[in-house]
């Protein structure tokens, strides 16, 4: 967490959280899990953005698997979202 900091230049204020979580068990290396969250904010006066993202990255024996997504807002009005999902083969060496 950034907090959130206002540019005395011109106003703009801008903010960011993000939360990470990891986890495996032991003796389990397929168990090895990672989940991203990030808020990004941008304001000035009665104007403000943010963003939602998120993603979720676990693997296979053959591929590493990714979820994600991202929310954008104006004001408090969702304005754009996706989801998406993507297997990625792994490459043994």
């Amino acid at each position: 967490d950034t907090g959130l900091h206002e540019e005395p230049h011109h106003g703009l204020r801008t903010g960011t959280i993000h939360r990470e979580h990891y986890s495996i068990a032991p003796n389990d290396p397929l168990s090895a899990r990672m989940e991203v969250h990030w808020t990004q904010t941008l304001s000035r006066g009665d104007w403000s953005v943010r963003t939602e993202t998120c993603g979720v990255c676990t693997a296979t024996e053959d591929s590493f698997l990714i979820e994600a997504a991202v929310k954008t807002y104006h004001g408090d009005d969702l304005i754009f979202e996706k989801d998406w999902e993507k297997a990625i083969p792994r490459r043994c060496v």
